[in-house]
């Protein structure tokens, strides 16, 4: 990937137009955690995602791990989403938590 992607996607992010950002990731599926440029950077993508109060104390009790599984059973999606379901609330109203 060249730099001028980079700053396509450094722009779109800026703009608020995370659906450009994700459609440029896309274009690159065999190392979606982390990008080579033509100059022979390395750009690394990290996670972002909000957490509700019983998810934050669920992964401190129980650990990353827990948490990352239920997200994975509740299928929430790695970006932002507003309004998310509480994964910890559904996993207790389905009497798996």
């Amino acid at each position: 990937m060249d730099l001028a992607v980079i700053r396509q996607m450094y722009a779109a992010v800026l703009s608020g137009d995370v659906t450009a950002a994700r459609e440029l990731l896309r274009a690159r599926p065999e190392h979606p955690g982390s990008l080579e440029t033509s100059v022979g950077w390395t750009v690394h993508f990290l996670d972002v995602i909000p957490l509700y109060e019983e998810e934050r104390d669920l992964q401190l009790e129980r650990g990353t791990a827990a948490l990352l599984e239920l997200f994975a059973r509740f299928g929430v999606a790695r970006e932002v989403t507003p309004r998310r379901a509480n994964v910890v609330l559904e996993a207790r109203r389905a009497g798996r938590g």
